[in-house]
């Protein structure tokens, strides 16, 4: 039987942290950056069915994410990285990537990136935290990403612990600047 009322603690608890998104805007080689982190509001019941209250807030949360990015200038490279909370292929999901016209550094990797406690089932075990990005006509653009920080690392005393609940999304993104063209013209 369900509690309605399970999980509504820890969720008033993410309303009263703010949880949203920061924006930094900065410049490589000229070409404007903007990286947006976010971690929006977990859903504590794993329930995603369309009328959870927490998969509302989700989708409330998602929009204006969406809202965010679109916004952005489109000569800029945008990335969208964070603790989403929802699972990767999710309808919200789904629908964050087509409104927000970003791409999943990760698309179709189902590998969770949130470690479980072994007292919690085992469907929290999914990919939930995402590194998307939006890029303008550069050439020869290289992207990679993958999971970190999944294996305990060192601590004091011999001890060994791991850095975080979630695993690390790691982006690297690479393209031919300006000066490699001018440096490859000089040099014929």
């Amino acid at each position: 039987m369900k509690r309605e009322g399970a999980g509504i603690l820890p969720a008033v608890t993410d309303w009263i942290l703010h949880k949203g998104a920061l924006v930094v805007r900065m410049k490589c080689n000229n070409l404007p950056v903007v990286v947006i982190n976010t971690h929006l509001n977990a859903n504590y019941q794993g329930n995603w069915e369309r009328n959870s209250h927490y998969v509302r807030e989700e989708r409330r949360q998602l929009h204006q994410l969406a809202d965010i990015v679109v916004a952005q200038p489109s000569d800029a490279l945008v990335i969208v990285s964070g603790d989403f909370n929802i699972p990767r292929g999710g309808s919200l999901y789904n629908q964050f990537v087509l409104e927000s016209k970003l791409t999943d550094a990760m698309a179709g990797d189902m590998r969770p990136t949130y470690r479980v406690p072994r007292i919690m089932p085992h469907r929290y075990a999914v990919p939930i935290d995402f590194a998307f990005y939006r890029v303008p006509a550069l050439p020869d653009i290289q992207v990679h990403s993958d999971l970190h920080f999944q294996e305990k690392i060192p601590v004091a005393l011999g001890r060994s612990s791991y850095p975080s609940d979630h695993y690390a999304v790691a982006l690297s993104i690479s393209w031919q600047t300006e000066k490699s063209n001018l440096a490859e013209e000089v040099g014929d």
